[in-house]
């Protein structure tokens, strides 16, 4: 719905001013990019692409496809001086990111139109206020899907909710940093009390306090903030998220499927699992290093054939990507440059993984899946909170269910994924009861 409306103002525009008319579509990733210029050329649009790899600016087009990080090339050059600008921002609340606003803010156009499913961030940097940009219309992600589909083709989909544990050493770690989230938290509020509103969230975004000077105050506060990294990169590294989720690609061979980590380390610690038994998914990310600690910890992936093939997929991540896209069934194991904005119509289903708490992240996640005429599967693995504390995916869950509308009858648990029996219909009692 986006690109089409997109597609239409782009349209109108180029009639409107002819001869003086130029679109810069800018969207946050290089992916985008590719799949940007793809509907482009469906529309029979002349098109400059710019960004990373793909060259410079190209005189006479109509329209200018940019990454956010390359908008400047299009923003200094001549091509658009003495234009009529129409500027288009695909998946805009990236705009609020601190580098992207500090560009957009000397670039406007002469007309600015923002597209995103989840305009809002957490962080308080309003995309809106940035480009002077009011809301014109919204729409709930449930009531987008009936108005496009009509009202005799209701989507067909599974959320999945898969419960795994941490191990005995695992749940010892996870308790001591739960420990130690919460004295640096406390420190952290205690500093910065009189500096800015201590909620969690303003102590995670630090600029949002523009009188926050104290050395000890922004101490505390990173410290609190890598304290919660460090906590969320063990939950990220539950070795059952692996074996569940290798569990599931098996048992789906032969349909279309994405899986998401959080990290290119996860997505080729699982690569390796699914090599192993003997299937190949497509890979798509930008290369790592192994660290000496990941190289200690993980000895089976301490040799130079994992390092080549880490070399050899950043080098062909985007041949990898158009494989997948156009193969009937396939497997894409990805981290989070394809979370946003990316339309696979045909994907079978998609397996999150692991994820940030962002709420937003997710929904846009689920965004990929969410298109279509085949039954959808989506996986969403949580882990469970220590004590009686929910942990940071229960809470992400429980308001992911609240924002999308999702109906209950959608929603099955499994408590147990590799013992099936286990696994429950959820019925009417609520979310809560069931978590």
């Amino acid at each position: 719905g986006k690109t089409r409306l997109a597609v239409m103002a782009m349209f109108e525009w180029l009639y409107r001013y002819d001869d003086d008319a130029v679109v810069v579509f800018g969207v946050p990733s290089k992916g985008l990019l590719m799949q940007t210029a793809d509907t482009m050329r469906s529309w029979r649009f002349t098109y400059g692409r710019i960004g990373g790899g793909y060259g410079e600016l190209i005189l006479g087009k109509d329209v200018y496809i940019s990454t956010y990080a390359s908008i400047n090339k299009v923003r200094d050059s001549n091509v658009i001086k003495g234009k009529k600008v129409l500027l288009i921002l695909d998946e805009c609340h990236k705009v609020g990111a601190e580098q992207t606003s500090k560009v957009m803010e000397t670039f406007q156009g002469d007309a600015c139109l923002m597209l995103s499913a989840t305009p809002h961030r957490s962080d308080g940097a309003d995309p809106m206020e940035i480009m002077n940009a009011p809301i014109r219309y919204t729409l709930s992600l449930m009531e987008g899907i009936k108005q496009s589909r009509g009202k005799d083709d209701a989507l067909d989909f599974t959320f999945n909710v898969v419960y795994v544990q941490p191990n005995a050493q695992e749940t010892i770690e996870l308790q001591q940093l739960n420990i130690a989230v919460s004295v640096a938290y406390h420190k952290a509020f205690k500093f910065a009390a009189a500096d800015v509103m201590a909620v969690e969230s303003n102590l995670f975004h630090r600029r949002n306090a523009s009188n926050m000077v104290e050395w000890e105050t922004r101490q505390a506060i990173d410290n609190y903030k890598a304290q919660c990294m460090k906590r969320k990169r063990l939950e990220n590294e539950i070795e059952q998220r692996f074996d569940v989720t290798k569990h599931i690609l098996s048992n789906n061979l032969g349909k279309k499927y994405a899986g998401f980590h959080e990290s290119i380390f996860g997505i080729e610690r699982l690569n390796q699992m699914c090599r192993d038994i003997g299937y190949y998914p497509r890979v798509y990310h930008s290369g790592m290093s192994l660290s000496k600690d990941q190289a200690i910890a993980y000895p089976e992936l301490d040799n130079d054939t994992f390092r080549n093939r880490l070399k050899n997929y950043a080098k062909n991540s985007e041949r990898e990507l158009k494989r997948w896209t156009e193969s009937p069934s396939d497997i894409l194991l990805t981290c989070k440059s394809l979370k946003e904005g990316f339309d696979v119509p045909d994907m079978d289903g998609l397996i999150m993984m692991t994820g940030t708490n962002a709420v937003l992240s997710r929904i846009q996640t689920i965004g990929r899946v969410f298109r279509g005429r085949k039954h959808k599967e989506i996986w969403m693995l949580v882990v469970k909170g220590l004590g009686d504390k929910p942990s940071g995916d229960e809470r992400c869950l429980n308001t992911i269910l609240e924002k999308t509308e999702i109906p209950q009858s959608h929603v099955k648990y499994h408590y147990n994924l590799l013992n099936l029996s286990q696994s429950t219909q959820q019925q009417d009692t609520g979310v809560e009861q069931n978590v």
